[in-house]
């Protein structure tokens, strides 16, 4: 990426070559023009900083929307911006929606694996008059009901700093085992 520069300020960016042959088109330029060339032109490599450790809980990464001079280098950097109340809430229902689904769906396909239709279905059968199917629904209240038990004592855990949040795959490994 380039920047088109007049009088040591940005005139365009991004600026590409394309646009350094159609603003010059009595020019014939070679396919890859040298720096000293494009530098002829006012038109010069854009370098990207790299980007600064930030809390991505609290916080959020801006790129810059102009490229600037420092130590003779025209460089995008980034700006990190406390997120307001509404974003960080926002990220956390989004964070919660997504350990919910998988959870959930952690469910539904462990006894996908027995010819249920799922979590909800198995546990229809705990009232069942056949005992099999009664011995079965009720051990799936029961591991339903022990998952999502340690899952909110995960949340609740992360929420008052006594551990950090696990991955999703983390945390399904964490869960109980159906015990049939």
């Amino acid at each position: 990426m380039y920047v088109k520069i007049n009088n040591q300020t940005v005139e365009k960016y991004p600026y590409s070559i394309g646009n350094l042959r159609k603003d010059n088109p009595q020019t014939s330029f070679p396919k890859t023009p040298t720096d000293s060339l494009l530098e002829s032109y006012d038109v010069f490599k854009v370098v990207y900083l790299e980007k600064p450790v930030y809390d991505l809980d609290t916080q959020k990464l801006v790129q810059d929307e102009q490229p600037s001079l420092i130590d003779g280098v025209w460089t995008i950097g980034y700006t990190i911006v406390n997120l307001t109340q509404e974003e960080i809430d926002n990220n956390i229902t989004l964070l919660t929606k997504k350990y919910m689904d998988a959870i959930q769906n952690h469910l539904d396909t462990t006894v996908q694996e027995r010819n249920y239709d799922g979590i909800l279905s198995l546990c229809t059968y705990a009232t069942s008059p056949n005992t099999t199917f009664a011995l079965e629904g009720q051990a799936g209240v029961n591991w339903r009901d022990a998952c999502w038990t340690y899952a909110y004592q995960v949340f609740d855990d992360v929420n008052n700093g006594s551990r950090i949040l696990p991955t999703v795959t983390e945390l399904i490994a964490e869960l109980p085992t159906i015990n049939w």
